[in-house]
């Protein structure tokens, strides 16, 4: 056989093994399940960068709270200055609550609570902070802290309301 021939024959065969993976890629049974895979991944990633991107928003606003808790009284803070300590925790309590009213589910959301309960109790209004901190001092999750903080914070309130037994109570079970 002459080369000619032989080169003739492998672009035949080339060609047609070309021509038979086009149709079978073409074909309505490959192309709609690859089309539901497809969809499927980008659903998949869309829900994955979606949650990054609310876990970074929470972490941020949270930021912003503890920013304003933490300020001090006189100074500038978040571009606001405050006049008084109630002022400064209560605008920190805002924040915090809307953090864990937006981001709830999330660990921002679940510090904000704590952390609005402890702006209540710097406010003096210990009852309240209280029945803030029960509910998150009753969840029973190892591994986040806010319930350990949540029921220490709740027997120095026991103590600071005069109730020693009700504290001594609580650092016991601690």
């Amino acid at each position: 056989m002459n080369k000619e021939l032989r080169d003739e024959l492998k672009r035949e065969e080339a060609g047609d093994a070309l021509q038979e993976a086009r149709g079978f890629l073409t074909s309505s049974e490959v192309v709609k399940p690859a089309l539901a895979v497809i969809g499927l991944f980008l659903v998949l990633a869309g829900l994955y960068w979606g949650q990054k991107y609310r876990a970074a928003s929470a972490e941020s606003a949270f930021s912003r709270a503890t920013e304003v808790f933490h300020a001090e009284v006189g100074s500038s803070a978040s571009g606001e200055t405050f006049k008084t300590e109630t002022e400064k925790y209560q605008k920190a309590k805002t924040m915090f609550d809307a953090v864990a009213n937006s981001y709830g589910s999330m660990p921002a959301g679940r510090r904000a609570r704590y952390y609005s309960a402890l702006c209540l109790a710097e406010m003096g209004q210990i009852t309240q902070a209280e029945e803030l901190l029960k509910p998150i001092a009753a969840i029973k999750d190892s591994s986040t802290v806010e319930p350990a903080m949540a029921r220490l914070r709740l027997a120095d309130l026991a103590l600071q309301s005069g109730r020693a037994k009700d504290a001594a109570a609580s650092y016991q079970a601690l």
